[in-house]
């Protein structure tokens, strides 16, 4: 390579870096991402990646190209892991495999390796850990009963087993405040402080804890039914996610509707709340919109009540194939978007379209939240 050569790629890629820090949009971010990638260079490629994947983790582009970094990078370590496993296993090796796979979003072969762990070595605390902690991600995703109530069983499992665990204490203690169990979270956070006297970290969210309004009843029961019927955590702690609560609105979505009118194929985009109250909608053939509604939100429901019975958290994407073509619904922050499509039009067309939408109402919210917080 000449040095005119090295001297152009460093200054694209300045140029990549710098819109993607002033405009972190989805496409500046994976832009970014694969330019590093076609340098080599690795570790900032998956560096941006996760920011990437953190700020939009249902754009399926941003998935997919993190995942194929990380299991790239990971792919040799998991084969020796694997190898020590059937050599000499024991439970730190299961845990570093489940802690990869549990980074890759595999949540079935993280939690495979767990249980063999667990059956081989029921008295070591690190597979019950992870265990906890996979319930409680998906907890703080979906909101459900279930999840929140193993997420406690398997953390306070942890504790039982090492009572001076910090992961496991922790993570139930913010747990415990988020749910509205002020009690139990400041006896978890008292019980670090035995150990370690001059934690900051602890020291502030027993702070906290006195700061949160108790709920009448401190019943575990009770407080995990009505989060998952409210659909909000008692007390939020990311103080970030907290500053701006933007209300859903016609606004976030006109813009984005306008994709549509490129994918013929693509007849009705309906945009509804949570609860299946209709915001908005995009309809190339002035179908019957209120019957398409009704129609998407009886699949809705029908595919929730599944899910739970299979104990696959809150479902976020489905299809249905139907005579006159195909209903597609999927949940992303908060909203669920349904389209109904012909038979004819081809999935990739259907994945582009769906993810330039989101991508610009991703962007649109962005620029909500700047405006909301330059005006205070």
């Amino acid at each position: 390579m000449g040095i005119f050569d090295a001297i152009k790629i460093k200054k694209d890629l300045e140029r990549l870096e710098k819109a993607a820090q002033e405009d972190p949009t989805a496409y500046n971010l994976t832009a970014l991402v694969k330019r590093y990638w076609e340098l080599n260079d690795i570790d900032n490629a998956i560096r941006v990646a996760k920011q990437a994947l953190d700020r939009f983790p249902d754009v399926d582009e941003v998935f997919e190209i993190y995942s194929r970094l990380r299991k790239n990078q990971a792919q040799t370590e998991i084969d020796t892991l694997k190898k020590l496993i059937e050599e000499r296993p024991n439970p730190a090796i299961f845990a570093q495999l489940s802690e990869i796979y549990m980074d890759l979003r595999d949540e079935d072969t993280a939690l495979h390796y767990c249980r063999k762990s667990i059956e081989m070595f029921p008295n070591d605390d690190s597979a019950y850990l992870i265990i906890g902690e996979l319930r409680l991600r998906r907890f703080y995703m979906d909101l459900l009963v279930k999840d929140g109530r193993l997420a406690m069983e398997y953390l306070e499992k942890t504790i039982e087993i090492n009572n001076k665990n910090y992961k496991a204490l922790v993570a139930l203690a913010k747990f415990y405040l988020q749910i509205g169990m002020i009690s139990k979270a400041r006896q978890r956070l008292k019980n670090i402080l035995l150990f370690a006297p001059e934690d900051d970290n602890v020291k502030d969210l027993l702070e906290i804890s006195f700061k949160i309004p108790k709920p009448e009843h401190e019943d575990l029961d009770f407080l995990l039914q009505w989060i998952e019927d409210q659909r909000k955590l008692h007390y939020k702690l990311e103080k970030a996610t907290q500053s701006v609560i933007l209300t859903l609105s016609e606004e976030m979505f006109q813009e984005a509707l306008q994709t549509f009118q490129y994918f013929p194929g693509i007849q009705i985009f309906l945009v509804c709340n949570e609860a299946g109250e209709l915001l908005t909608y995009y309809n190339r053939s002035n179908s019957d919109i209120a019957l398409a509604h009704n129609t998407a939100m009886t699949f809705h429901r029908a595919i929730q009540g599944s899910s739970r019975q299979m104990d696959i958290g809150r479902f976020h994407k489905s299809e249905l194939e139907c005579p006159f073509g195909n209903i597609h619904i999927m949940n992303s922050e908060g909203v669920v978007y349904i389209l109904f499509t012909t038979a004819e039009i081809k999935r990739d067309q259907i994945r582009k379209a769906i993810q330039e939408f989101i991508v610009k109402v991703s962007n649109m919210r962005l620029n909500l939240i700047r405006r909301q917080l330059e005006h205070g």
